[in-house]
């Protein structure tokens, strides 16, 4: 056999493959994506009906009422959130050009969750104030070392990326400052009609906490859940460019076989016709 088929021989190989383990990617994180996605919209609703009664009570309460916001660094702190690997598309290259070119971002002090964002960052040649492996979402999720990290911070703000569809991810910044974040509106909720021990105001502060904690838990789990989305398409590519790749390659090694025949056979002939 000739060289050339059998170059051709180990390229289908390769590829084929290349093909199968992409094929199994793509069932691995239709798995994930199936076991996740109950879970992060469970938590979702529940985030947003607790969101809704803080807004609520902090509409309520007067503003004298509130403790002043205190903070130790006059300084702005972003939370960026990456995916753990490899496989997720240019989201994480997306999220890091956010983070530069917004204006309530850019220059600020950067903690990451997620190797790949750590990775991209310190190519760069940039300094990290805290990294993080992105945590095992089926397990609980401690956020404090974070949440205490951001009550430092004058502003803080987190850059990661949301699951619309699973065709369809969206880089989303948010404001970490909970009471920023209020549409002060005319509350359903008259704070006369309780007595509220200790009192209003600590109350909506550790309300806040809360908030806090609750709403760095669900951008991991929805980061978690776009990542998964992100490898089903990319292994998906990569499995139909190995299925185009193998036709190719089939109709050069099968040209070139016949090649191979139809040269035999002339030498065949032109042996015959010599003697």
């Amino acid at each position: 056999m000739s060289q050339n088929l059998k170059k051709l021989e180990r390229d289908i190989f390769n590829t084929a493959t290349i093909g199968n383990l992409s094929s199994i990617f793509e069932i691995t994180s239709t798995i994930k994506i199936n076991e996740t996605k109950s879970s992060v919209f469970a938590s979702q609703k529940f985030y947003i009906d607790l969101w809704s009664l803080y807004q609520e009570l902090l509409n309520a309460v007067k503003t004298d009422s509130l403790p002043e916001r205190k903070f130790t660094i006059n300084k702005t702190i972003c939370i960026v959130v990456t995916s753990s690997g490899s496989f997720s598309g240019p989201a994480d290259d997306e999220i890091i050009r956010l983070l530069d070119s917004d204006p309530d971002t850019a220059g600020s002090d950067i903690a990451i969750i997620g190797k790949k964002g750590v990775s991209i960052l310190t190519s760069k040649g940039r300094s990290i104030i805290l990294g993080f492996d992105s945590p095992d979402i089926t397990k609980p999720i401690d956020v404090t070392p974070l949440s205490e990290l951001i009550g430092k911070y004058k502003n803080a703000y987190c850059i990661y990326q949301t699951f619309i569809s699973l065709a369809n991810q969206k880089i989303t910044k948010s404001n970490l400052v909970p009471s920023e974040n209020v549409d002060h509106t005319e509350s359903k909720i008259n704070i006369d009609d309780y007595v509220l021990e200790p009192g209003y105001g600590e109350i909506m502060k550790y309300l806040e906490s809360v908030i806090l904690n609750i709403s760095l838990t669900q951008i991991i789990f929805e980061s978690r859940l776009s990542e998964y989305a992100n490898r089903f398409k990319t292994t998906t590519v990569i499995n139909e460019r190995a299925k185009d790749a193998i036709k190719i390659l089939n109709l050069k090694y099968n040209q070139a076989k016949r090649r191979t025949k139809d040269e035999a056979l002339r030498q065949q002939l032109f042996q015959g016709v010599k003697r």
